[in-house]
């Protein structure tokens, strides 16, 4: 990714938009074909056990995640969908707006031409904040680790509009990306860790729903703020409250039962 983004501007300057899409469609076909050829259902399909839990087993430890399966009205009625779901969505609309209209964003900080470094910064960022989300779930929680996600993009969020420097733009893109990355971890651990496997499907559909009408809403949202306003300001400060609003009921609500 973050090649990719430092490379981009320059293979579009060189070729146009057309062959780097073309790039894009071609390397998604790839990776659908080697999905086609070895993703696979589950981990009991391959004889291995689900998030490296040993069970005497396959067929027992399938019967041990069935049994924490709640139904999808189930999931739909505790605290946890909701603080996982709307916060993963709450990121989305941030992170969505944040990346479409970033060289535009910096640029009404005197930052315009810096805008594929700060993006850079944030793809790789965001694979750190992967990695760490992976340990750091094992020590602190799910719950725990979202709400210090939604704390650090609601400190980003304040802090926007007073980036003065090219290293402070650089290490604001670290910042979002390493809330990102553990956000993503979480989005795609919580339903399944929380809710059991036989309707995840149906669970985590829902929550997929609000975060890709957050995402289609982000860069509307910050577009309006411009038209309005004349700057993007306004829209980072009505957003801070809003992942603050979002970590603290995450730190604070119930585990998986």
């Amino acid at each position: 990714f973050t090649i990719v983004i430092l490379s981009a501007a320059a293979a579009v300057d060189t070729s146009g938009w057309r062959s780097v899409w073309g790039v894009i469609g071609y390397g998604i076909l790839v990776v659908s074909v080697l999905a086609i050829l070895f993703l696979r259902r589950d981990p009991e399909s391959l004889n291995l056990p689900v998030d490296g839990v040993a069970a005497a087993s396959v067929e027992e430890e399938a019967d041990r995640y069935n049994v924490i399966s709640k139904t999808f009205s189930g999931a739909m009625r505790h605290p946890a969908f909701w603080g996982f779901a709307v916060g993963s969505a709450a990121y989305n609309l941030v992170i969505s707006g944040v990346t479409l209209l970033n060289e535009s964003i910096l640029a009404e900080l005197g930052f315009g031409d810096s805008f594929e470094y700060a993006m850079g910064a944030y793809a790789f960022f965001g694979l750190i904040g992967n990695i760490m989300a992976d340990k750091l779930t094992r020590r602190f929680g799910l719950r725990r680790l979202m709400a210090v996600a939604m704390l650090l993009v609601g400190i980003a969020l304040a802090v926007y509009p007073l980036l003065d420097s090219l290293a402070l733009i650089i290490a604001h893109g670290a910042l979002l990306g390493l809330a990102g990355g553990v956000v993503m971890v979480v989005f795609f651990a919580s339903f399944g860790t929380y809710f059991g496997r036989q309707h995840l499907g149906k669970i985590q559909g829902a929550a997929q729903v609000l975060a890709v009408l957050a995402s289609a809403s982000g860069p509307w949202i910050m577009s309006a703020s411009i038209d309005a306003y004349s700057s993007y300001a306004p829209v980072f400060y009505a957003l801070t409250p809003v992942m603050l609003v979002c970590a603290i009921y995450a730190w604070w609500m119930p585990e998986a039962d």
